[in-house]
């Protein structure tokens, strides 16, 4: 890495506070006003802008970047890890070992249905090493492995995807009926029919409230 470009110093201090690559490489480029998609930067004001997507639902956050280096780079990872999703191979590495810590510390039975699977983080944890595992085998960037996680999870809330779709074993989700890659697109696209939704029918029956949040959440792809 060079400082040839660099516009924010204050940024670039916060590299000091880690020792991962992946994370001094984001850093450096934010300091270099490359940011990944999703965020705007306004250094008059110290201020993040970003734009985060909670289950097809579209935030703009903003965020004050602290003075002090320690704290700065608390937030630039608070907004790359929780708002955008971002993992280096490091994270992911630490995730799998916090499943099996979690597992031999809380008596956890991995090697259970999915559907039977507890408590909730842990299922986390591994569906996001599957979507690593995907993105990995389409050699696609490792910033999809995000926006995969969110379809996944937009599909479970919508009933486009269901316990029973997920082939599971001891810790390990091998695949899941229904999601398929798009050639066409290059990404992954939902093909089971819509099951039915537990609360209430809507009074406007015609309405498919999946598709509309898949449009809605799409589109914040694309524009990125």
């Amino acid at each position: 890495m060079t400082s040839k470009f660099i516009l924010y110093d204050n940024i670039l201090k916060c590299c000091d506070n880690t020792q991962d690559e992946y994370w001094k490489e984001i850093i450096h480029n934010c300091a270099c006003n490359k940011f990944p998609k999703g965020i705007k930067y306004n250094n008059l004001k110290r201020t993040l802008y970003v734009r985060s997507n909670n289950v097809g639902r579209i935030r703009i956050e903003t965020i004050t970047l602290p003075n002090d280096p320690g704290n700065c780079y608390e937030t630039l990872m608070y907004v790359f890890t929780h708002l955008l999703g971002l993992k280096s191979e490091k994270d992911i590495e630490k995730s799998k070992k916090d499943i099996e810590t979690a597992r031999q510390q809380n008596g956890i039975d991995l090697n259970c249905e999915w559907k039977k699977l507890k408590p909730r983080s842990v299922k986390n944890n591994i569906l996001m090493n599957f979507t690593l595992s995907q993105v990995d085998n389409y050699k696609m960037d490792k910033k999809e492995v995000s926006k995969l996680y969110r379809l996944i999870q937009l599909g479970l809330q919508f009933k486009k995807l269901v316990s029973e779709d997920f082939e599971y074993d001891n810790g390990v989700i091998y695949s899941i009926k229904g999601l398929e890659f798009n050639e066409k697109s290059k990404f992954f696209i939902l093909t089971n029919k819509q099951g039915a939704i537990s609360h209430s029918a809507s009074n406007k029956p015609n309405i498919n409230h999946f598709e509309k949040a898949v449009d809605k959440w799409a589109k914040t792809v694309t524009d990125k």
